[in-house]
């Protein structure tokens, strides 16, 4: 028997961050995967019709000023894939569980995500950060 191995990547651009905007004092704030200006967009490169993993390191919370934090939630149906890369056109998943996806003809595609913040009625005013990671996956 003979064979050959070629390894297959998947370039992973990080378009824009979820991003909240000004939130108030014990008030929740909702960023829904199909808002383009407040989502956080991953857009995905690689082999066409490729099935890949999807796999996210959700923040718990994010971190501000003088070691303040801010709690962050996820729901069920918060991230979203798009093989058209149109954030009209999703298919909704979970994001605190693996996806699977497969990559459109052109092997392109792009990820979404949606968050809840939830500011305590005391939260200290000031910037708030935190790191989300999106790892995708070939399968062999």
């Amino acid at each position: 028997l003979a064979g050959s191995l070629r390894a297959q990547s998947v370039q992973v651009n990080g378009v824009q961050g979820v991003t909240f905007g000004n939130m108030l004092p014990g008030a929740t704030t909702v960023v829904s995967r199909t808002d383009a200006a407040a989502a956080a967009r991953f857009d995905l490169r690689g082999g066409g019709k490729r099935t890949v993993n999807l796999t996210f390191t959700l923040p718990a919370m994010m971190s501000g000023p003088s070691g303040a934090t801010l709690p962050l939630s996820y729901a069920g149906g918060d991230a979203g894939y798009s093989s058209t890369q149109n954030i009209g056109s999703q298919i909704s998943f979970d994001p605190r569980t693996t996806f699977n996806v497969t990559l459109a003809n052109n092997g392109r595609g792009s990820v979404f995500l949606g968050c809840t913040a939830r500011p305590a009625a005391n939260q200290r005013p000031g910037n708030y950060t935190a790191t989300l990671t999106l790892t995708v996956v070939y399968f062999p």
